[in-house]
């Protein structure tokens, strides 16, 4: 596999796309494009915006933070003035904790170490199941996230998923079933759809077992940060090498699977590959290339201890350094608008990576997006941004118009892609 590495001169093409293309008149132009859009375009298709969240696990302090996704306005402002937004609390790891007579084992614990975290979001608009990994306290718990109508969150109702397991991923797949992978089994499993929407403790499925093999010499060894899209998982191989690959991907449902009744799920049919199979095989002898992974589309971003952001398409093929120099790069996140958010650990901040590539290539200028302390991992709760309500009024062509004028006009007053710069 080739490995594309950073190598981004001023004056290549990126450079130059990147650059501010028109004078600093882009604060008229989204003033005009919000007019448009909340005077005659959306609400005349009878369309609203909603507020998309980030969310950020910070295990040194036992905390989960989050804040609004960064508008349309910070994307057009000047690289080198944006400025990195502020986070709110939204689990006190500490205070929530029940304390006094009155506990029960099924009370509130607390966050101790919170790494990995997942959410489903549903049918639901306002509310979501939000899955945290706590690796000291060997549980993974569930929270009742919810959204105000103030556009605020609120995490409530912690119950324990999974007791006695060290987590150090999760995904959760558009059914509702949870997928992590474990550091004591070195295997990855599943907790059932049902059984979770049913509020029970399921016994897991192991869906890849330590060890297991694929195709062209591909094995599972030590897996780490995971990624699901309905079809396939995407994994971080920690322990992997150029034989047995450094990302792997397999169906959700193998046909191997411990328990039987997986392969029968509803989309086990769709899918033709029975193991797993290594997408990005690249090592380095002393440290580990790849320990957490995110979906972008048709693209996999995986960090691992090397500092480098790395990707490779879904299929495998080239992989691309898209960017390096990180402090400590812990996991990663998709914004489904053509922006990659990256947690820095030891630089406590989470940064913007332009992430809408047709091909994969090294980017130039990267944006701290949000200041907080020792973030790990990430996730975005708000998959559309923009979404259509109840409402039976019909839209005229001229609102269209509108609509799609003011979503393009902040866009060209940046004058560059999204994320970075």
């Amino acid at each position: 596999m080739e490995l594309l590495k950073t190598r981004a001169p001023r004056d290549d093409l990126a450079g130059r796309m990147q650059r501010p293309l028109a004078p600093r008149s882009s604060g008229s132009l989204v003033f005009i494009g919000a007019w448009l859009l909340l005077g005659m375009g959306l609400p005349a298709q009878g369309l609203t915006l909603s507020t998309r969240f980030m969310l950020m696990t910070s295990p040194g302090v036992g905390n989960v933070y989050y804040a609004p996704l960064p508008a349309l306005y910070w994307y057009a402002t000047a690289r080198e003035d944006r400025k990195p937004l502020t986070v709110s609390l939204l689990i006190d790891g500490a205070a929530s904790k029940c304390s006094g007579t009155g506990c029960t084992e099924d009370s509130d614990s607390g966050l101790e170490t919170p790494e990995s975290l997942a959410i489903h979001e549903g049918t639901a608009t306002t509310s979501a199941a939000l899955y945290v990994a706590d690796t000291k306290a060997l549980n993974i718990y569930g929270y009742l996230l919810v959204r105000s109508s103030f556009d605020t969150l609120s995490a409530s109702r912690q119950w324990k998923v999974r007791r006695n397991v060290a987590a150090l991923g999760l995904a959760v797949d558009s059914f509702g079933n949870l997928f992590y992978s474990t550091s004591d089994g070195g295997q990855i499993e599943m907790l059932p759809a049902a059984s979770l929407a049913a509020g029970e403790e399921p016994t897991p499925t192991v869906v890849y077992a330590a060890g297991s093999s694929g195709s062209s010499g591909a094995s599972v060894k030590g897996p780490a940060g995971l990624a699901a899209d309905n079809f396939f998982l995407y994994w971080a191989n920690a322990g992997g090498d150029s034989s047995t690959g450094t990302v792997l991907k397999g169906p959700e449902f193998p046909a191997n699977a411990t328990d039987a009744s997986v392969a029968a799920s509803s989309n086990a049919s769709s899918v033709s590959v029975s193991g797993p199979q290594a997408i990005a095989a690249n090592s380095d002898l002393y440290e580990a290339v790849a320990a957490n992974v995110c979906l972008a589309r048709d693209t996999v971003f995986y960090t691992g201890d090397t500092g480098s952001l790395f990707a490779v398409k879904i299929r495998g093929g080239t992989i691309a350094e898209v960017a390096q120099n990180f402090s400590a790069p812990r996991g990663c996140v998709y914004d489904e608008d053509g922006t990659v958010f990256l947690a820095d650990k030891e630089a406590n901040s989470v940064i913007a990576v332009p992430g809408n590539f047709a091909s994969l290539r090294a980017i130039q200028y990267t944006s701290p997006a949000f200041d907080v302390q020792g973030p790990s991992h990430l996730a975005i709760f708000g998959t559309r941004r923009i979404s259509a309500s109840r409402s039976s009024r019909v839209a005229s062509p001229f609102s269209s118009l509108a609509a799609a004028v003011a979503l393009a006009l902040p866009l060209l007053a940046a004058g560059r892609p999204r994320g970075g710069g």
